[in-house]
């Protein structure tokens, strides 16, 4: 060191200073940040304690760590590299959720929030949930072969909110074998016919869509007690309007059409099971718009400290016609539900409240000045409270209670194109003379019979004249139940036992019909008069059942079996024990009735299980098809010489209800993991169906009366029905984002009546005409093919689903077996006239064929709290147009192509 000159000692300290502070520098670790958040349960928004937290490096780095959450579900990652990650969260009981592409940049403090959904049925397998944005994804998806005993179609949330649908009837569409071909909205009534044979182009009415029940959260909501026949729905009575039900308050519906358990009732052709959102519902604001229906609507919930509020608004705008002004449909609708739980969380109690208001309005601005409104509301307050004492088996006892009330206020008016006469002094001050002549008229003759003459020396003709007829009233309907469910296991075989009773009180009160008797809304001649429905007496409705669903090995495999009965007294005046075509225990005006049920389920191997059940159900009928309006037939008195009027009733009080037995069996074979079949093969008879039968007065003295003047018309239990059918299912799992669906389903019925139909003017046609003769015949077949695709990408939120449905044909004919003779028509060619046809091709067969449609939607997440999803229906606008052969007149099946866009946040 001595011999080293002081210069260069300087020089290789400075150096060795320099190389050291270089590689401190290069070994300090690049600037990082600090990823934080928090996990929380969707439902409710709690925090979750102890949930995995794994950051994964996806592009630009190699960097990882994984992390538990506290009890505030709080987490956080430091010194994280800039890079991409993927953050993801776990829990037990919980799905998993993850957030892709998560890209941190530079030193700083990110905040993330990640919710997972509660995994109710606890299953381990592959199946997970997920969000795009408040779109609930069940990623996997079901079991590819039924979960259930009977035939079952569930419809869960996320698919709701995929569809944007506004209303149940929208959501329906989703079940195989429901036709797509008609617009998603409001514009129009909708109701539902399970397993019923239709065109496309036109909805279930009448006695297709009344056998089915809708249940909202236990109680059914039901046409029952409408009295009415005039200005709304038709004699038959159809069945709900689905519109009155919006959809994004929806959790799921359940579409049974197989036999159901005992507890289900008031239905001939199936259920539809509908679950609304309750509990700590996560705060949420929907919009949507398509060229019929806008709207929005929000949901939320608070936790007090004992108790849970939710709550719920929609508010949706329909514009049915753009080119007419005035013709608008609106629906305000709101509901609450309050929880608590007591004793120990041993009794669960929810009082629910609902309001529906409908703003149906159609302006009188066309030539016919036709104006029609409906300002009636719906709401309903109920209390459900069920109770699980502490025991060695699972007891569960279950009480509800419901008022429901309807209020009618409907009004139409129009300019009624006839010749009205009046006295010179009717009060004619209110008729608007911009459009109606008002003409004196002196010295009139007026023939009014052979042997009569009347002269009236001054009149009044007024033509044309502004008519009026409203509908006001109130339908009450109070249901009570109460049931109790226990499960254990004896001898090896396990037991889960229900009863109960239910007890429904429906009554209609208010003004009714109110027509104006001199200038009547549909001509002066009609037999149309008012009535009120105080008139009416109240529907009573008891029904018992009892079952248990017992599980048992046979043959070392598993075996359940589904036993039941269900009694049902309509109207009850009093005991009366006898023996009236079976054990009778009541006088009922509506009948009374015992249902057996039975289901079975029995596994052949692992992969493969055979379903079978048959069993009958009873539908209550309506005050509509009881009590018929009367009618006001005006003749002249030749003995008082004066004009008059004959009022013919038109009520049956022994109108019984009617009953559908039904049996099916099915078959479902997991060829796979990821994919299964199932083939089910059903039959139905549906027996007593009311049917309005016409008789001339006097009749119940002479059946040969024959009367052209005065006759009226009553239901009577004559209709009966044949459905059979076949559907058969295609399933996959989700694989590598997709997943495929296919159902083809066939249909055939064929319905008639054991009475026959009267002709006073049989003579008039041909000699062999009868008075009365034979009602014809209807059947009718469809095949429709549904197939689906759905693609789903958890990492860019993305779910994009197409249907693809094709009908090969809807055939359709009437039977005649009334007298005939050969003629010839208007073409010059030969066929067959029969007794009762309208027009020469009435016996003809119809065939639609080659009706197809696509539909497609998308939804997209924007940020982990909101998405935006887009839908076009009959994407490639194929009308589908059906030529009449013998009018030609064109039809088209298809509505045109039709789209709506849906934005939602949740705050």
């Amino acid at each position: 060191m001595q011999g080293i000159p002081r210069v260069i000692m300087k020089k290789r300290i400075r150096n060795v200073i320099f190389v050291s502070a270089l590689t401190l520098f290069f070994s300090l670790p690049l600037r990082a940040a600090i990823v934080r958040g928090h996990v929380h349960c969707y439902e409710g928004n709690q925090p979750i304690n102890q949930a995995l937290v794994v950051i994964e490096p996806q592009k630009g780095t190699e960097h990882k760590a994984q992390t538990m959450t506290d009890r505030d579900g709080f987490f956080e990652f430091r010194d994280v590299p800039q890079g991409s990650y993927k953050i993801a969260a776990m829990k037990e009981c919980f799905y998993s959720n993850s957030l892709f592409d998560f890209f941190v940049s530079e030193d700083g403090v990110y905040h993330v929030k990640i919710r997972l959904i509660k995994n109710v049925e606890g299953k381990d397998d592959m199946s997970y949930c997920f969000m795009i944005g408040g779109i609930e994804v069940e990623a996997r998806g079901r079991e590819v072969v039924p979960e259930e005993m009977t035939t079952t179609r569930k419809i869960g949330s996320g698919e709701i909110d995929h569809l944007q649908a506004s209303n149940l009837g929208d959501i329906l569409t989703l079940v195989p074998g429901v036709e797509k071909s008609g617009q998603m909205g409001l514009a129009k009534q909708q109701n539902i016919g399970l397993r019923k044979v239709k065109r496309s182009d036109s909805r279930p009415y009448g006695f297709d869509s009344f056998g089915t029940s809708v249940v909202v959260d236990g109680n059914e909501i039901s046409n029952d007690a409408q009295a009415s026949g005039y200005i709304s729905g038709t004699g038959n009575q159809s069945g709900t309007d689905l519109r009155l039900i919006p959809a994004d308050n929806i959790a799921s519906v359940e579409v049974i059409t197989g036999i159901p358990s005992v507890e289900y009732g008031n239905f001939t052709d199936g259920i539809v099971k509908v679950e609304t959102k309750k509990g700590r519902v996560n705060r949420r604001f929907k919009a949507k718009i398509n060229p019929d229906t806008k709207g929005f609507s929000y949901s939320g919930g608070h936790k007090f400290p004992e108790t849970v509020l939710d709550y719920h608004a929609n508010y949706s705008y329909s514009e049915r016609d753009l080119r007419k002004e005035g013709d608008e449909y609106q629906r305000v609708y709101g509901s609450a539900n309050l929880s608590r739980s007591y004793f120990d969380n041993k009794l669960d109690t929810r009082l629910s409240a609902s309001y529906t208001r409908v703003f149906d309005d159609e302006e009188p601005n066309d030539e016919y000045r036709m104006q029609n409104t409906n300002r009636g509301f719906r709401t309903a307050g109920k209390i459900d409270l069920k109770y699980r004492p502490e025991t060695k088996h699972f007891i569960e006892y279950n009480f509800f209670a419901g008022l429901d009330l309807d209020r009618e206020n409907m009004v139409k008016q129009k300019m009624v194109v006839d010749q009205l006469f009046l006295p010179p002094d009717q009060d004619v001050s209110g008729i608007d003379t911009s459009y109606c002549s008002i003409v004196p008229i002196r010295d009139t003759v007026f023939v009014a019979g052979s042997d009569s003459i009347l002269r009236i020396d001054s009149l009044l003709m007024v033509y044309p004249y502004n008519a009026t007829v409203s509908q006001r009233g109130r339908e009450w309907d109070l249901s009570l139940k109460f049931k109790r469910r226990s499960r254990f296991s004896w001898g090896g075989v396990k037991n889960n036992v229900l009863y109960g009773i239910e007890a429904d009180y429906e009554k209609n009160t208010g003004e009714g019909m109110i027509i104006d008797s001199v200038f009547n809304y549909y001509g002066r001649r009609s037999t149309k008069r008012s009535y009120s429905f105080d008139d009416y007496p109240p529907n009573l409705k008891i029904s018992l059942y009892a079952e248990d669903k017992i599980s048992f090995d046979l043959f070392a495999r598993q075996m359940e079996v589904l036993l039941g009965a269900r009694y049902d007294l309509i109207n009850p005046e009093g005991l009366d024990i006898g023996v009236r075509g079976g054990l009778s225990l009541f006088d009922a005006r509506q009948g009374e009735f015992l249902s057996p049920r039975m289901s079975m389920r029995y596994r052949l191997s692992d992969d493969l299980t055979v379903r079978a059940g048959a069993g009958q159900s009873v539908k209550s009928i309506s005050l509509t098809q009881i009590y018929r309006p009367p009618r006001h037939v005006a003749y002249y008195d030749t003995v008082e010489e004066r004009s008059t009027e004959k009022v013919l009733y038109q009520v049956n009080e022994d109108l019984k209800s009617y009953l559908s037995q039904k049996a099916e069996a099915s078959l479902d074979w997991k060829a796979g993991e990821n994919l299964g079949l199932s083939l089910t093969g059903y039959y139905s008879r549906t027996q007593n169906r009311p049917r309005r039968i016409t008789y001339p007065e006097g009749y119940e003295e002479d059946p040969d009366t024959v009367n052209t003047d005065f006759t009226y018309a009553i239901y009577e239990n004559a209709a009966w029905e044949d459905n059979y059918g076949a559907e058969f299912t295609v399933r996959t799992k989700r694989m590598n984002g997709l997943k495929y669906a296919f159902n083809a389903t066939y249909r055939f019925s064929m319905d008639g009546s054991v009475h026959e139909i009267y002709d006073p003017d049989y003579r008039a046609t041909s000699s062999q005409w009868e008075l009365w003769y034979p009602y014809y015949r209807t059947w009718k077949s469809k095949l429709i093919l549904d197939g689906r695709i759905s693609y789903l990408n958890q990492r860019f939120g993305v779910w994009v689903t197409m249907d693809i449905q094709y009908t090969p044909f809807y055939k359709r004919q009437k039977i005649f077996d009334s007298h005939s003779f050969e003629t010839f028509n208007e073409d010059g060619d030969p066929y067959v006239y029969y007794q009762g046809m309208s027009y020469w091709y009435d016996a003809e067969m119809f065939n639609h064929t080659g009706q197809w449609l696509i539909n497609l939607r998308i939804s997209k997440s924007l940020t982990q709290n909101a998405e935006v999803s887009l839908y076009i229906n009959n994407f490639f606008d194929n009308r589908a147009t059906f030529l009449n052969p013998f009018t030609g007149y064109e039809t088209d099946l298809n509505s045109p192509i039709y789209y709506g866009l849906e934005m939602s946040v949740q705050l």
